[in-house]
């Protein structure tokens, strides 16, 4: 990664597993990407994002 490069990061949110996972190996794996977190709802997503920003 160049040193100067942004990071964005992702937040996965769906209610199947195996789809979570396989999502955070590709993003994951993609040069200026980064899963922050996962969620199974909505509703944990949200709670999420409150925890991580605040």
């Amino acid at each position: 990664m160049i040193q100067n490069e942004k990071i964005h990061k992702v937040l996965i949110v769906d209610d199947h597993t195996i789809l979570r996972e396989g999502l955070c190996q590709l993003i994951n794996s993609t040069p200026g990407m980064s899963v922050c977190g996962t969620a199974k709802n909505a509703h944990e997503g949200f709670e999420l994002i409150e925890k991580t920003t605040a």
